[in-house]
This record gives structure tokens, sequence and C-alpha cells, in this order.
């Protein structure tokens, strides 16, 4: 439907489909027409890689300024300027610890493969890269009962984000009024009110979540104002979550997937990192921490969204909260060997000076490593926008310790409670509330009473079994 309308406005007959991930994912899952689906993958994988847009000559040449930079500092490359003032420290860190998560992913993204290959025989087709999401869809749906379509009836846009409030209400008490009165950027952008469980005023959220044609792809938090008490009073935050969902038809909520979902309580979990913030300084306040600390608050916030305790408060039936519940782990070997394809060529360009062609150094790299041909980077270096355009050079990596933290976190609520009021208390006064006042691994060990324990990441991935366990 959403295809239908953008078609009508645009003036043509039949479907327009944006490159928007959202759309892209959701067609190559849904989609039973296998040509469609490959011209689809090709133009989503190759965007700015050519033409009148060609983004290849850049790529070259942001590297070699900030070598340049680097060099200017007195390190040795990029990545060590980069990493310098964060949790892992230096580039052999970070890239050791994707290497140990490598491995087992790549051997759990085969033995998906393997599964949905059973599949793709039935109907004569080699497995591709623009295969996946299709055949994997069907085990979801056939295996553990999951039907990504009904899913969809139960989380739509207004509950999830109802849910996402609600859930910050139970954990820290916090209320969110509607705005009517604030005007926004677009008539589809609402604002909201947020008050302590005082009733004090804690600060305003604006929320942007539908897709249009003027608006950047992807989805994001930003702050318009931030917390800070240098003045005679407190400075009240002002921040913003924006994604790129599909709209419903006129009159019907927009239906979210389950990825979609966990990326609206994702953002808000930025937002609750620039909400709580309590420091005196603007420059230490909520998200202005060290890169592969930011990330943790988010991550941990995706949990909620698929707690049976949530899930129920939507409406979902308890078969298919039990499916959602199975079908969560099929694909994290996918999913971790589609970030870590980014991931690792991101920190090795940054690394390692002087590269004279990067694609070709990146394509020689994925090939080293063992990348499958059916798993595609996800992300190129043409659209990499988050390494390119986006803060994130040489840590894309952040966003996997960044699991690593939360994942050890969501433990810690596993055994406690979803809502235990100690744990979230500690949450809320040692990591969101404290800013950037103090080393992150300090934080972290204030909330947990120790170090994370990196295991955590690999039995949630459903990577290593339950019984192993890395010391912290």
């Amino acid at each position: 439907a959403a295809t239908a309308r953008r078609a009508a406005a645009a003036g043509v007959d039949g479907h327009l489909l944006t490159l928007d991930r959202g759309d892209v994912e959701g067609f190559l899952a849904f989609s039973p027409r296998r040509s469609l689906r490959e011209a689809v993958w090709r133009a989503f994988t190759t965007r700015a890689d050519g033409g009148g847009h060609d983004n290849r000559p850049l790529v070259a040449a942001i590297l070699a300024l900030r070598q340049e930079q680097a060099a200017l500092l007195g390190h040795p490359s990029y990545a060590d300027h980069a990493l310098a003032d964060t949790m892992a420290a230096t580039p052999g860190a970070a890239a050791a610890l994707m290497m140990r998560v490598w491995t087992p992913a790549l051997a759990r993204a085969g033995e998906e493969q393997a599964t949905l290959q059973a599949l793709a025989d039935a109907d004569g087709v080699t497995l591709a890269a623009w295969d996946w999401r299709f055949y994997a869809e069907q085990v979801r749906r056939d295996r553990y009962a999951l039907d990504g379509g009904a899913v969809r009836a139960f989380l739509t846009l207004d509950r999830v984000r109802n849910a996402a409030f609600a859930v910050a209400g139970r954990l820290y008490g916090l209320g969110f009024a509607a705005r009517a009165d604030l005007p926004g950027w677009h008539r589809d952008v609402d604002a909201w009110a947020v008050s302590d469980a005082d009733g004090s005023h804690r600060g305003l959220l604006y929320t942007d979540y539908v897709a249009r044609p003027e608006k950047h792809g992807g989805a994001w938090m930003g702050s318009l104002r931030v917390q800070e008490a240098l003045g005679a009073s407190v400075t009240t935050p002002i921040v913003y979550t924006v994604a790129n969902f599909a709209g419903g038809e006129p009159g019907a909520p927009a239906g979210l997937s389950i990825d979609e979902a966990r990326t609206l309580f994702h953002e808000f979990g930025h937002a609750l990192h620039a909400l709580l913030s309590d420091v005196v300084y603007p420059g230490q306040s909520g998200t202005a921490v060290s890169r592969d600390f930011v990330e943790f608050p988010s991550k941990l916030m995706e949990h909620w969204i698929v707690a049976p305790e949530v899930l129920g408060t939507l409406g979902v039936p308890a078969p298919l909260i039990a499916a959602i519940g199975r079908a969560d782990a099929f694909g994290e070997g996918f999913a971790t060997v589609e970030f870590l394809a980014s991931a690792i060529p991101d920190l090795a360009l940054h690394r390692e000076p002087g590269v004279a062609d990067p694609f070709a150094h990146v394509s020689g790299l994925l090939a080293q490593i063992g990348l499958p041909a059916t798993i595609a980077p996800r992300h190129g270096l043409t659209h990499f926008t988050h390494v390119f355009d986006g803060g994130y050079a040489s840590q894309y990596y952040s966003y996997l310790w960044a699991e690593v933290l939360d994942a050890d976190a969501w433990e810690g609520f596993s055994e406690a409670g979803p809502f235990d009021p100690a744990l979230a208390d500690r949450l809320r006064r040692e990591v969101l509330a404290r800013g950037d006042t103090r080393d992150p691994m300090a934080s972290f060990v204030a909330f947990r009473g120790r170090a994370p324990d990196e295991g955590a990441l690999l039995r949630a991935r459903g990577l290593a079994p339950p019984a192993i366990m890395t010391p912290p």
C-alpha cells in the first residue's frame, strides 16, 4: 500500500520502492519474484558506486586526509588516534574482539545457509545474497511459527512508541505527555514533555518516525539542547529521535516488523541517555561519551521490546510471543557476519596507512577471512555513512563492544527481573546520569559490580553453549 501511494504521488503506475533499508529488507524478505529481489539487492548494494554520484574517489581522499590528520597529531594511524580515548584503547584490542566473534559467527552462518539451501533446493535455486532474507523468513514462519505479517498487526507504530514510554516509566518513573501546542518541523513530528516521578520537568522529546522523500535514510537520535547545570538553574535537554518506517494506509496504523520495533527502542535508548543526564558541563552531557560506550544504553533498550512482559501488553498472543522467542536466535550467524564484514574493513582501512586501492584491499581482506558469497557486508564503502559521514571512522566495531556490555547487563535483568527496581536505579545513577564525567569502565563496574563478561555476547547470540563462560 505504501509503495502504491508513493508511485501515485510520483505520477507513475504500479509501485515505487525506495532504497531505504527498511523498504529493501522488507521486499527481500517477502517478494516471491527472485528477479526483482536481485534487481533491488544490486541497486541497494551499489549505491553511489559509479555513475553521476560516484563516491569511490571520495573514499580514497577521505582516508588519506584522516591519515594526514593522525600523523600531525603524533599517531601512527587514524585508528590509533580515534581509539586512544575509547574503552578498547587500541586498534589491536578492537580487532582481536571482532575476530574472536567472527570465527563462531561464520560457523553459525554456515549452518544457517545449509538450512536455507534445503528450502531453496525445492525451488531449484542455488542460494544467492538476494535470496537469504526470503528463505530465512520461510524458516521463521514454518519452523518457528513466526509470521512476520501477523507480528506487524500487533506492533503498530503508536503501540510500540507507547510501549517504549511505558518501559521508561516502569524503569525510571518517567512520564510522557503529548504537547500538541509545540510545533514540529513536519506534520508527522510529535512533541512530548518528559517528567520525573515527582512531576518535575525532565526535558522535551520530539519523535519523527515515518519515511518521507526528503528525509535522510536510516534512524538516529540527536539533541537540540543538552542538559547542563552551569547557570543558576539546570538546563533541561531537548532531544529528538528519527526513523524511516513506512506509513500505513490513510486512516490505518503503520505496522512494524520486530527489527523495526527494535530500532525504535534503540533510538529511544539514546534519547533516555540524554534525558536522564545529570552533569554540570554540557560537553559531558548524556551521549557525549566514548564511541564504544554510547551504544550500550541503546543496545540494552532493545531487549525490552521482545520481553514477553512487554509484548503481552501490546496484545501479542502467547503462541506468537513464544514463536518470537524461538526464532530470535535463528539468523544471528548471518546478522553477526553481515555486521563484522563492515566493521573489520573499517578498522583495517584506518589502521593501515597508504592503501593504494581501498576497494581491492577490502575485497582481498574479506576473501581472506572467508566471507561467504551469500552474505554482503551490511554497508559498502561508497554508502558507509557511519564511517565517512557519521563519526564512526575506525569505530564501527563499537556496536559489537556495546553488545558485550548490553548482553552482560541484560543477563543481570534476566536474573533479577526485567523491571527490577534496584538494578534499574543503578543503571540510571551509574550509567545514564553520569555522561562523560568518569571512565566508562568505572561506570559499568559501578552498575554491574564487576567488569563485563565477554562470553555473555556469545551466549546471547547463540554462538556459544550456555556452559561456556569467560571469566570477568
